[in-house]
């Protein structure tokens, strides 16, 4: 199984898509028909365990045939454990994606502010606090907890033994040969097919790197 962590907006959806591209399944068993791809051709299934259908049947208990690809970013880089050992999962790879502190900062600020915005969530500090804050402690804190985030995800793959492999974005999707080595661990095919795939969904002109 592969495990996709990391910051937001920075490449993991695009993972998921290559990786069902190159044979990987992204959807548990019978839950297809509910998540029709996108008219590009993406699966609509970028963060598994946030889906509510999935999320209810995790609540009842139900069992799951889980897909070869999970990807819960700051989930997993937060709870990796907790997440394997409720499912017994058998971790063959975890792909941390990110763009790096300061950017990772900057373009949270600059995705979507009314929908996406640097809150108190994930700040991880209570609303009253929050907002007390000025534009420079908001963005101390976020620089903090990306730091944790980031440093707890690579911990939990280190004392499990896990594979992983840490994305910088842009360059995971500029550099075919740079993302098939880093896949190697759960990914044994020639490069010659893997390239094909990446042909198929890597369009350089969408890359958003501003």
């Amino acid at each position: 199984m592969i495990l996709i962590a990391g910051d937001g907006a920075s490449g993991s959806s695009y993972l998921v898509w290559l990786l069902r591209e190159l044979g990987f399944t992204t959807c548990p068993a019978g839950y297809e028909q509910f998540y029709p791809d996108l008219p590009t051709g993406e699966p609509v299934l970028y963060e598994l365990l946030r889906e509510k259908r999935i999320r209810d049947a995790i609540f009842m208990e139900e069992a799951i045939e889980w897909p070869d690809v999970i990807k819960h970013s700051g989930g997993f880089s937060v709870n990796l454990h907790e997440w394997v050992d409720r499912f017994n999962w058998d971790v063959d790879l975890v792909l941390i994606p990110t763009r790096g502190l300061e950017e990772g900062i900057r373009r949270r600020w600059v995705k979507d502010p009314v929908n996406n915005p640097i809150n108190h969530k994930f700040l991880q500090v209570e609303y009253k606090t929050f907002c007390g804050m000025n534009k420079d402690q908001v963005e101390a804190r976020a620089r903090q907890v990306l730091r944790e985030r980031l440093g707890t995800c690579i911990y939990a793959c280190i004392e499990r033994d896990y594979p992983y492999a840490v994305l910088p974005f842009p360059k995971l999707v500029e550099d075919p040969v740079f993302l098939y080595e880093a896949l190697q661990p759960a990914y044994h095919g020639p490069f010659d097919h893997f390239y094909n795939a990446y042909a198929r969904v890597t369009d350089l002109s969408k890359a958003v790197v501003y």
